[in-house]
């Protein structure tokens, strides 16, 4: 679930609107808390964007972030977004809105079936829609999603804002008292609470309707359209003339599979696993969601095999029950593929950084655990690089301690590594997860991203900003002078 926030703004007085921003940030944040940023568009088409992996309650307090509110020109367009991420990883290219050329896209909502759209990027469901937006056209792009979605855009190339919905996301409008002023939100109790807040007249709100697309554009002279598009309800990844296959592909069900059985499965990669001598090729059953299908892959096999195209596997092993889902073996029976993919991705580069038995540095994401406080049970990560690539580990033994405030080590039990090298993780041993103590560890400012020194990680936190961990010396500096003078040890003060 995230949360969408946007508005035009024909005759609101900039102060109104840029606190109307800032508590967009704030309040949206009850709807994802993993990323957020802002989108401004000005009277002359001129645009800024800033956007981090942090809550809105910490972008709303970076300099960048009142840099662009108290910019000369008033908006007239704006995006506000706040993330809870589900796939791509945590970082500030997959933090909103995404950026393609003359497409900039705030999603709400999960794609399935990202291939269909023959896009070269499709790991960040969200960036694959705004890519094929700019490539193919928005009606067309529009007419392709299946799962679920609301979204804001801003086309560069005719100015003008843009909004739509299926029926799976909310998105509600809202039009003002003797204006032409327009708001979105994903809730229509945040807009009420907004707008009162910031001394706006609403007249009433309504939901989008789904299967329209509606266009605003930046010149207040030029008619706002709504154009009809037919919303996606057939599945489209599955082989065309195979009636064994059917049915919706990617469900939560698992299906079951004798021994000796033929079916068909999509190639998602290349693991290196620390039991097997040769790499694997996996794949994933069309009729579930369960990556459990490896067949040994040679240098030259791996050539041949195409990212997202289904292939027919004949199992080696039965697979009875959903919890039998580690990886089973399959034979590949033919190299004859449904192609569902672009030629053009780039190649995987997961395993140039890491492979088994090197020792990483990562930060917990998530951790999930066995009920409300019980011991946890596996985590979900990030490495501490500049690869920023996803870590997982599972069956986590009960007596390990975890928080997501500080920073781990462990040693790289598999590495996957996807076809497009963005989909890639690493799976760590977690027998070998332990806390690095060694305050001199380099980390990075949590407002603006810069590398601290030693003497910033010890002596600049900020324990009232949640998530900000310690700041560089002009971020400290802020810190001090406003958020901490102005709120004293309290966020509730």
């Amino acid at each position: 679930m995230c949360g969408l926030v946007g508005f035009i703004n024909r005759d609101i007085i900039k102060l109104n609107i840029n606190n109307f921003v800032g508590n967009s940030l704030v309040a949206n944040s009850l709807r994802g808390t993993d990323g957020s940023g802002l989108f401004l568009v000005g009277e002359k088409g001129e645009t800024s964007i800033y956007k981090r992996p942090l809550p809105g309650w910490d972008l709303a307090q970076l300099i960048p972030t009142k840099s662009m509110l108290g910019a000369n020109d008033k908006s007239v367009f704006g995006i506000i977004h706040n993330r809870a991420s589900t796939n791509g990883g945590n970082s500030i290219e997959t933090s909103h809105p995404v950026v393609h050329e003359h497409i900039t896209l705030a999603h709400n909502g999960v794609i399935n079936q990202i291939h269909s759209l023959g896009v070269p990027y499709n790991t960040h469901d969200s960036t694959a829609i705004a890519i094929c937006m700019a490539t193919k056209g928005e009606k067309e792009t529009l007419e392709l999603l299946s799962g679920s979605y609301a979204l804001l855009w801003y086309n560069a190339n005719d100015q003008t804002l843009n909004a739509a919905r299926n029926d799976s996301r909310p998105l509600y409008i809202a039009t003002t008292k003797k204006s032409k002023n327009l708001f979105f939100a994903s809730e229509d109790g945040m807009l009420l609470w907004l707008a009162e807040r910031n001394n706006i007249d609403l007249k009433e709100i309504n939901m989008v309707k789904p299967g329209f697309h509606l266009k605003f554009p930046l010149d207040s002279k030029e008619k706002q359209r709504i154009k009809p598009f037919t919303i996606f309800t057939t599945p489209t990844h599955v082989p065309p003339n195979n009636p064994v296959i059917g049915g919706n592909s990617y469900t939560s069900r698992y299906i079951k599979v004798d021994k000796d059985e033929e079916f068909f499965a999509e190639f998602v990669g290349v693991a290196q696993f620390a039991s097997r001598q040769m790499p694997c090729a996996k794949f994933r059953h069309v009729k579930d969601n369960l990556y459990c299908w490896v067949v040994p892959v040679t240098e030259e096999l791996k050539q041949k095999l195409v990212g997202g195209n289904i292939y027919k596997l004949k199992a080696q092993q039965s697979r009875f029950t959903e919890s039998d889902s580690a990886d089973k073996d399959a034979e590949l029976t033919s190299l004859v593929s449904y192609a569902l993919a672009t030629d053009d991705r780039p190649e995987s580069n997961a395993i140039d950084y890491y492979h088994t038995g090197d020792t990483i540095k990562f930060r917990i994401l998530q951790i999930f655990r066995r009920g409300t406080e019980g011991a946890p049970t596996s985590l979900t990560g990030i490495t501490d690089d500049e690869s920023m690539i996803e870590v997982r580990s599972f069956n986590l033994p009960k007596e390990l301690s975890l928080s997501t405030e500080d920073l781990y080590r462990g040693t790289v039990n598999t590495v996957i590594a996807s076809y497009t090298g963005k989909g890639s993780y690493i799976l760590v041993d977690p027998t070998t997860i332990l806390l690095v103590n060694d305050k001199t560890t380099e980390t990075r400012c949590g407002w603006c991203d810069e590398e601290l020194t030693a003497r910033e990680v010890i002596n600049n936190t900020a324990p009232e900003v949640t998530n900000s961990g310690s700041l560089c010396d002009t971020c400290y500096g802020h810190y001090e002078t406003g958020f901490k003078g102005k709120y004293g040890n309290s966020l509730t003060s």
